[in-house]
């Protein structure tokens, strides 16, 4: 069964109200920021506190884009 645009456009019906809108923005914002932040920080961290190389810096991000 094809999906319309009338069935994706529904959940967007719910941000019509306030309080659920701010606190999507509010999660996604808090959401983005820490995914990136943790991206960033790892590889700063992890390199000198357990001598890492570039390779095994590498594999600490598998769980970023697997789950």
């Amino acid at each position: 069964m094809p999906l319309t645009v009338r069935e994706w456009l529904e959940p967007f019906r719910v941000l019509k109200n306030t309080n659920i809108a701010i606190t999507v923005v509010a999660y996604a914002i808090t959401h983005n920021f820490v995914l990136t932040l943790l991206a960033v920080e790892v590889g700063a961290i992890f390199i000198p506190r357990f001598h890492l190389n570039p390779q095994q810096t590498g594999l600490n991000f598998i769980g970023f884009f697997v789950g």
